[in-house]
């Protein structure tokens, strides 16, 4: 419509003859920059959007949601976790307060006093999940000498090789968003 208005337009107000043969080919061009824009976008780089959920435990077994909390630029640090049997009901949960602290050590504490529970609780088979990535791997290896957190990092090494199924893993921030609300109640408390 847009290129015959134009060329109705030239004729009124410039006597330019238009023929049909001319607008087609106008219309033609524009078409060809309206598919080329929209099917030569690459979307193969990015990401599948993916549903992220609190993971259930295998039948017999028990998961244990750990994560650290530092509010503020004071460093006021908590932590706090849950457990949950396999159908996702509550089981005990725990936070506490740890004053100045990195986050680092919020999470190690929190892992370590959340195995320390569900030991002395009889929990057998554990799932544990923590949203930090440097935990997981600082626990999948030899301790790395001279850590600042050594001592904590060999408690919860001797905690895991203990008579009971325990292991920890990796789960992403939005599927441990109850342990974050523990976490971040341990660093208000005092």
């Amino acid at each position: 419509m847009w290129f015959i208005w134009c060329h109705r337009n030239r004729l009124i107000f410039d006597q330019v003859d238009w023929n049909l043969t001319s607008i087609l080919a106008q219309v033609n061009a524009l078409l060809q920059i309206s598919v080329s824009a929209f099917t030569s976008i690459d979307c193969s780089h990015r990401p599948l959007p993916r549903l992220v959920h609190w993971i259930h435990p295998p039948l017999d077994s028990v998961a244990l949601n750990v994560d650290g909390s530092r509010i503020g630029t004071l460093g006021r640090g908590g932590f706090g976790g849950l457990c949950r049997n396999h159908e996702g009901q509550f089981l005990f949960g725990f936070y506490g307060f740890l004053g100045e602290v990195s986050v680092l050590q919020t999470v190690i504490l929190a892992l370590l006093y959340g195995l320390r529970l569900c030991w002395d609780k009889w929990f057998r088979k554990i799932i544990c999940y923590s949203d930090s990535t440097l935990v997981v791997s600082l626990l999948q290896g030899p301790i790395p000498m001279f850590h600042r957190y050594e001592n904590q990092l060999m408690e919860i090494h001797q905690l895991l090789n203990c008579d009971w199924t325990c292991t920890v893993v990796h789960t992403l921030r939005e599927g441990n968003s109850c342990a974050d609300a523990f976490g971040s109640n341990g660093s208000f408390r005092k």
